[in-house]
């Protein structure tokens, strides 16, 4: 069950902090919400989904109401319009040591890497970086559990693609971090010469794919 309360004057926080699979919520909501008249932005986290209007949010109340009613059954539906394929050369540092962790080889860990989209869940950490759950539609978000490494790096490399907890992430920036890195891809997640500087927004469909050239035994 969500809980709906004023944030400011013109905006709404739906909460799903209390609920079973909160983070699944969060993106249905975010997808029922798209049409609401008035509605400014959607900005989603793990548990929660920030709404703001143009005007006061007391008058969208039960407008928003309407919209997520049926939210506990419906599915997440992905715009394939969004969908963006991020080339990746599987060379990272904790490949073969996550692999041998999960019982499998390194190839068997990037095929399963690619084999299905992940979805975008929310931004987060720096302008560009995106928590991406994997899967889309019914079943997901995938249940995952990656450990994230005992000490962090001091530095990762700007592109290094990375798994932790239930969620995978491309670093916008280098910085430091304790994601285990599977690859590093060329495209630029976050670039100010672009009309949309962020390469992925919310619901967007992730596809990753490992480039000619990244091959593991």
């Amino acid at each position: 069950m969500a809980e709906i309360r004023p944030m400011g004057t013109n905006a709404l926080l739906i909460d799903y902090s209390s609920s079973a699979n909160p983070l699944a919520k969060v993106l249905r909501a975010h997808s029922a919400a798209a049409e609401i008249e008035g509605l400014v932005d959607r900005v989603p986290a793990a548990q929660t989904l920030l709404l703001r209007f143009r005007g006061p949010a007391r008058r969208y109340l039960s407008a928003v109401e309407t919209a997520l009613q049926g939210n506990n059954t419906q599915r997440h539906t992905v715009d394939k319009r969004k969908t963006v394929t991020i080339p990746v050369h599987y060379d990272g540092a904790d490949l073969e040591s996550l692999a041998q962790s999960l019982g499998m080889s390194p190839q068997a860990l990037i095929d399963w890497h690619c084999e299905r989209p992940w979805t975008a869940a929310f931004g987060g950490f720096a302008p560009g970086f995106y928590y991406m759950v994997r899967g889309s539609g019914q079943g997901w978000p995938e249940p995952l559990d990656i450990p994230r490494l005992a000490t962090p790096r001091t530095r990762v490399p700007k592109g290094s693609v990375g798994l932790a907890g239930q969620f995978a992430g491309v670093y916008p920036i280098d910085s430091p971090g304790g994601w285990q890195l599977l690859g590093h891809t060329d495209v630029e997640m976050w670039d100010l010469n672009r009309l949309n500087p962020a390469l992925l927004e919310p619901g967007a469909e992730v596809q990753f794919e490992a480039t000619s050239t990244a091959s593991a035994a």
